[in-house]
């Protein structure tokens, strides 16, 4: 477990930001998932919108939030919304959710809640952790609610331009 997080450290801290466009960054990442099983918003607003990301990094977190709602769902919203400082990013499952007063637990190393998984499909506690860092270390915020309208859990991602 601790060989998987100091990789993951290692590693995403070398990369080097680069300027890369939203929408296309997104579809590429969407491409990675089975469709039948994401509803995704128009892209307009995100059309041609450049950002300064740590781009492997980024792919990362996003592809742990995508996998985690897939794991405890059936099926992913996706929205995102930008404004002149701004890109919010919206996920949203039919999943069971995070009790309110666990949401903090998630964000901890090695913390799962789901004590019964086993570690080789389950892993390792590690993953919302490794998110929250990568999206603080590029300026930005993760939240959790319930308040998806499908049901399950509601991811939001603030990151500045």
């Amino acid at each position: 477990m601790i060989e998987e997080y100091l990789g993951f450290a290692k590693g995403e801290g070398a990369e080097r930001e680069k300027e890369i466009v939203l929408d296309e960054f997104l579809r590429e990442l969407f491409t990675k998932f089975p469709q039948e099983h994401l509803s995704l918003a128009s892209f307009s607003e995100l059309q041609g919108a450049p950002v300064i990301w740590r781009p492997y990094a980024m792919k990362r977190a996003l592809t742990n939030i995508i996998t985690n709602a897939l794991r405890y769902g059936k099926h992913v919203w996706f929205q995102g919304s930008l404004t002149p400082k701004m890109i919010t990013l919206v996920f949203e499952d039919d999943g069971p959710s995070i009790p309110p007063n666990r949401r903090g637990d998630v964000f901890r190393p090695f913390v799962r809640l789901d004590e019964s998984r086993n570690t080789e499909t389950g892993g390792y506690g590690l993953g919302l952790s490794i998110c929250q860092d990568i999206i603080t270390a590029q300026g930005g915020s993760i939240f959790l609610e319930d308040s998806s309208k499908h049901g399950g859990l509601k991811v939001i991602v603030h990151l500045p331009i």
